[in-house]
């Protein structure tokens, strides 16, 4: 069963806009994609890179100190809701067959030849022009003789107290986004105004960890 993206590069789905450029939203200023049409079912959501400080309000030390693009939601992807294909014509046929078994000793012979000739041609091979080439699989080995590779993974954002970098609640840990970091600390600061200045966005690694 195939599948359609939708995706759109203006602005970030499911993220409160503070601004759009220079400008404040005159109307809507959230947006989300659902799918509503039936015989179709939503697959996942799409990401593309935003420059966040486009459309949320940021003092210069958080523009500074912030990645300028973040992936966030900017789409779904979608698929039929039935996995079977359905189509309007349909043949029955009665299909007949004849099996024939031949002996097949002399194919094993002949792979086991193969077998013999490979590996002498592997050995042949082993220290010639050819490997010694810049982009030989007898190179790359030598460049990358281990199998395991460090892997970088993507920042996650934590809203903390200014006094000890631990969490403000369960929900205040493991954004993937900062801007949406800064959008929960704005909810949870106008919900709680005693909040103003005691908390702030931190990357997690730099959460402290409990004892």
């Amino acid at each position: 069963m195939g599948t359609l993206q939708i995706r759109q590069r203006a602005v970030p789905l499911e993220l409160k806009l503070d601004k759009v450029g220079n400008q404040k939203p005159e109307d809507a200023n959230y947006f989300t994609v659902n799918v509503t049409s039936p015989g179709l079912t939503k697959k996942g959501d799409l990401h593309e890179s935003f420059a966040m400080a486009q459309f949320k309000d940021m003092d210069d030390s958080k523009k500074l100190s912030g990645p300028a693009y973040e992936k966030w939601k900017a789409g779904l992807e979608v698929s039929g809701a039935s996995a079977r294909a359905n189509t309007s014509l349909a043949v029955k046929r009665v299909v007949r067959y004849e099996k024939i078994i031949i002996d097949t000793h002399y194919k094993r012979f002949v792979k086991t030849l193969f077998l013999w000739f490979a590996n002498l041609f592997t050995l042949f091979l082993n220290g010639n022009a050819v490997s010694r080439s810049a982009v030989s699989q007898h190179s790359l080995k030598q460049k990358q003789p281990f199998e395991e590779k460090v892997t970088i993974h993507s920042y996650l954002w934590v809203v903390a107290s200014n006094k000890d970098n631990s969490p403000l609640d369960e929900m205040a840990g493991k954004f993937t986004c900062q801007a949406k970091a800064y959008e929960y600390m704005q909810q949870q600061v106008a919900q709680n105004p005693e909040l103003a200045d005691t908390v702030h966005v931190i990357p997690q690694t730099e959460l402290r960890r409990a004892a």
